[in-house]
This record gives C-alpha cells, structure tokens and sequence, in this order.
C-alpha cells in the first residue's frame, strides 16, 4: 500500500538555490532523516530530482519563481511506499551550505 500527500513549506529566504526534502521515523532531524528529493535552481527554472527510490511529483505554484522571491508556497506531491509512520523536514541552501532541516507539520503512516 501506498499514501498520497502534499507536502507544502514557505519559502522565508531570498538567497537559496536549493531546498531538501527530508523523511524521518522519528520526528527529529539531526542525524536519522534520509533524504528524499533535491529541488534545485538552475538560473531559469528549479530543477526536481526524487532520491532514495521515493516517487515524488513537485507542484511548484510557480516554477519560475526565482530564488530571491520570499513568501512564496512550495509544494512537493510524495507518494510513499515504505511500511512506517514517517515524518518530513525541508532545509534550504545555497553555495555557503544548507540552512538546519526545518520539521514539517506533515506526518502519515504507511501500512
């Protein structure tokens, strides 16, 4: 069995380049998540790349909303498979590195 979900976050830098989507069983970031998607900009478009054999679709609301854009909702639609109850964090970045992996309210079980 598989669940369906949008997972939203806002976008409150004007600097990234990237943002990281992240699961964990726990609830906490900080050494367990696995990394599940990278979107990126490539200074025209973001760029959507799943990672971990996850299926994910992004939805961004624009997606050519350029990185200095601030308050803009991202979405990314995931499609999870793996058995567990998992929770999602984003974290942003750019070429001075990634921002601390901020936890969604986004949790769902698999069974």
């Amino acid at each position: 069995m598989s669940e369906t979900f949008r997972l939203l976050w806002k976008d409150l830098a004007d600097n990234q380049t990237n943002f990281k989507i992240y699961r964990s069983s726990s609830g906490t970031f900080g050494g367990e998540e696995v990394l599940i998607a990278i979107l990126e900009w490539n200074g025209s478009t973001w760029n959507f790349s799943s990672v971990n054999g996850l299926s994910l679709d992004y939805g961004l609301y624009d997606s050519s909303e350029a990185p200095s854009s601030v308050n803009v909702v991202w979405g990314a639609q995931v499609i999870d498979s793996v058995v567990g109850t998992w929770y999602y964090g984003i974290s942003s970045g750019n070429e001075a590195g990634d921002s601390d992996i901020v936890p969604t309210s986004t949790s769902i079980t698999v069974t």
